[in-house]
């Protein structure tokens, strides 16, 4: 058995895009709610979800169905 990269790719992609739907990503949120999940780690995946989410989804599309 092995890993597939397009799944893999398409997965990742997903997990970037729906992290990034987070509660804590909400522009309304108060400074001291922010501050709070800031605190907590809530912000610990946000640079690589925001810069490789499309590089993850451009593997799939190129790679096409399978």
């Amino acid at each position: 058995m092995f890993v597939q990269r397009s799944i893999t790719e398409c997965y990742f992609s997903a997990v970037c895009i729906h992290y990034l739907t987070f509660k804590y990503f909400d522009i309304d949120m108060t400074e001291a709610a922010r501050r709070d999940y800031l605190l907590d780690g809530c912000f610990a995946f946000q640079d690589y979800a925001i810069t490789h989410w499309s590089d993850h989804l451009s593997s799939v599309i190129k790679e096409g169905p399978q």
